[in-house]
């Protein structure tokens, strides 16, 4: 039948470039370099976007300061001397009429209702500007409002506040400030 030669020939097919294993190990290295600095660019956006972030708020917080402090200036020099001029006419009207009892008690509503006005006056400029902080300083101020809101309240609060005076600039004891209260 047939006979015992047989000839072989040796066919070796080679894979297209693509599917060597250079091609693939080329192709993993260059994905992960995309992605790895895909990822450093966004971490860099990010990081960016927050710096201007911080930024933004702390000119907002100067620009609040700023208002806070011309509101104060402007109730102090204005709204408060007015009541001050009021609650000094009612006073002077009361030593001069004396005996008339109906005038001098509208004359004294007039003056402690202008002293109210005065205190409340006061404690917004208070609120809006925290003058104690460039008289006493930032520790004694945090004790002090303290001290006022356990009296206001009735709980007693244990104080244990390090001198921490001149350890921030003004912005940032501002904000303390304004944390506390």
């Amino acid at each position: 039948m047939f006979g015992t030669n047989r000839a072989w020939i040796k066919i070796t097919v080679k894979p297209p470039f693509y599917r060597t294993w250079w091609f693939i190990l080329l192709t993993t290295i260059g994905v992960l370099a995309a992605a790895y600095y895909a990822y450093r660019r966004r971490v860099r956006q990010l990081e960016k976007k927050n710096e201007q972030q911080q930024i933004f708020s702390g000119q907002m917080i100067q620009s609040q300061e700023r208002e806070r402090k011309r509101i104060a200036v402007e109730l102090h020099d204005s709204l408060g001397q007015q009541l001050l001029v009021i609650k000094n006419w009612a006073m002077l009207e009361i030593a001069a009429r004396g005996e008339n009892n109906l005038s001098r008690e509208a004359l004294n509503e007039i003056s402690g209702t202008a002293s109210d006005a005065i205190e409340e006056v006061r404690e917004i400029i208070y609120d809006l500007r925290p003058y104690q902080l460039d008289k006493i300083g930032l520790t004694k101020t945090l004790v002090f409002m303290i001290e006022k809101v356990a009296a206001a309240s009735g709980i007693k609060f244990k104080i244990e506040i390090e001198q921490i005076d001149d350890s921030f600039d003004y912005e940032r004891e501002v904000t303390l400030y304004r944390i506390v209260q």
